[in-house]
């Protein structure tokens, strides 16, 4: 999600926002293959 996105969904606790940006980094790095790592 982007900032913007974020402010539009009314997440404004900047540890939420944090791992928002940093899930959204660990998934475009890995994508589904982190996820099928996890089953």
């Amino acid at each position: 999600m982007s900032a913007s996105d974020l402010d539009a969904a009314g997440i404004t606790d900047p540890d939420l926002r944090a791992s928002y940006e940093f899930c959204r980094r660990l998934n475009a790095t890995h994508g589904k293959t982190y996820y099928l790592a996890t089953l």
